[in-house]
């Protein structure tokens, strides 16, 4: 049996996942955050467009005693 050829692709195709794994790494950590809390709301407010000034995913947190 000739298993080089095998053993030879493993590795290739693991060293790529992990080259591409480290790049999505690297471009997710250069996303912006977004600024919740900013206004003294739970959601994020719209800055510019033609919703700009709205709230959108208000959180709001029910009282579980009533």
């Amino acid at each position: 049996m000739y298993t080089k050829g095998r053993h030879n692709h493993m590795l290739s195709s693991y060293a790529k996942e992990q080259e591409l794994e480290k790049k999505r790494k690297i471009l997710q950590k250069n996303i912006p955050a977004v600024e919740a809390y900013a206004n003294g709301t739970t959601g994020y407010m719209v800055k510019a467009g033609a919703n700009a000034g709205k709230v959108l995913k208000h959180i709001k947190v029910e009282p579980s005693n009533s």
